[in-house]
This record gives structure tokens, sequence and C-alpha cells, in this order.
């Protein structure tokens, strides 16, 4: 519940070496933690790709995501899913 962001940072080495696709848990992220998210995904070499739900799948872009737009707008916890490039 909050902690996206120290996670993935902490796991930056196995994402390099492993290229896992991620899913991480989004909308309760602490000011400035998007941000900071994108930079490290994008630096790791992944994009978001689409918030999960239980009917499917919406497209989610960086942009949505940096900006809580479209389908990541709202607070409410939803899944991201982040692919390696």
């Amino acid at each position: 519940e909050g902690h996206e962001r120290a996670v993935l940072a902490g796991g930056g080495g196995a994402l390099r070496r492993f290229s896992p696709a991620i899913v991480f848990e989004s909308g309760h992220e602490a000011a400035g933690d998007r941000a900071a998210i994108a930079d490290l995904l994008s630096t790791l070499g992944y994009r978001m790709v689409a918030v999960l739900h239980d009917y499917g799948a919406l497209t989610c872009t960086e942009d949505d995501y940096r900006n809580a737009a479209a389908s990541c707008a709202g607070r409410e916890a939803r899944n991201i899913l982040a692919l390696p490039d």
C-alpha cells in the first residue's frame, strides 16, 4: 500500500537482468510517486500498456499514468501492466 516506488527501485537490478512483465498497484501513490515510477520504468526499458480489470484491460500510456488521466484516472486501486521494450 504505497510502497510500489521503493519496491520497483529496489528490484531494478533484477528487472534489468530478467525483464519480466510487471503488474503493480496504482491509485494511492504519494505526491511525486507517479512521475518517479514512470521515470524509473522508462529508464529500465519498460512501457506501461494497460490497466487490468476483471473484465479485461484498458489501454494506459505513460502520459495517462503520469497525469492520472483516461484509464489511470481516479484514486481507487488498480493494477497497471508494464512490459519491457
